[in-house]
């Protein structure tokens, strides 16, 4: 039976309540779960979740800037550096021809090795005492259903290696996946993109699916050459 929905004026993926633990309840009755409770998000901002500005400097001196993006660099190289992680000996070896990247880029996934332990007790803090290294060994999909983000995501560059799902979740702000690549095919149904959405020079292979997600904000879309 369907659920009733909180508001009949508003569709059924809108954010009726959002709650201080992070969590949001959608128009059709769907508890979302907060983004930052969730493993593989965890491991995906890493090195800290996006913002358009970043503080700097302490007490009288501290000031408001514009976010580089460095952060968004270190957490991509992080997740890639996991799929290489994953291949066997032989694979390794074409890691960077078998998903597009240059020389350069390739070294600077590899460097991570040289932070990989305190990466690894960064995710333990931040996810309960889990083993970062079980998660990524395991047979499991990276699962961002019914996840609420609150803050704006960057997926730029990020290789999905295996099937992931985003069903069911809301994007509040910002989502970029502007040249990710999903080689194992990727599920979007029923997603809520509530500000701009980038999907330019993504990757899809195997299947995409968008049944039923909204695009509230700003789509953009320019496929690859």
């Amino acid at each position: 039976m369907t659920t009733p929905l909180q508001d009949p004026n508003q569709p059924a993926g809108a954010i009726v309540e959002t709650y201080e633990n992070g969590s949001a309840l959608r128009n059709d009755g769907v508890e979302l779960q907060p983004a930052n409770e969730n493993p593989w998000y965890v491991l995906a901002t890493i090195y800290g979740e996006c913002s358009s500005t970043v503080k700097v400097g302490e007490g009288p001196n501290e000031r408001t800037v514009e976010d580089p993006n460095e952060r968004t660099v270190k957490n991509l190289r992080v997740w890639n550096y996991c799929v290489y992680r994953r291949l066997d000996s032989e694979k390794r070896g074409s890691f960077g021809e078998d998903y597009g990247l240059d020389q350069t880029e390739v070294k600077a996934v590899m460097q991570v090795e040289n932070d990989w332990t305190a990466i690894c007790k960064e995710f333990g803090k931040r996810y309960n005492g889990c083993s970062l290294k079980c998660l990524i060994e395991a047979r499991g999909c990276p699962n961002f259903s019914c996840l609420f983000f609150s803050k704006r995501v960057d997926f730029w560059g990020f290789i999905f290696d295996k099937q992931v799902s985003f069903k069911g979740a809301v994007f509040d702000s910002d989502a970029h996946f502007a040249f990710t690549m999903f080689s194992k095919g990727s599920n979007f149904g029923g997603a809520v993109f509530r500000g701009n959405a980038r999907f330019d020079c993504a990757n899809f292979s195997k299947f995409a699916i968008f049944e039923f997600a909204e695009f509230t904000g700003g789509l953009s879309l320019v496929a690859l050459d």
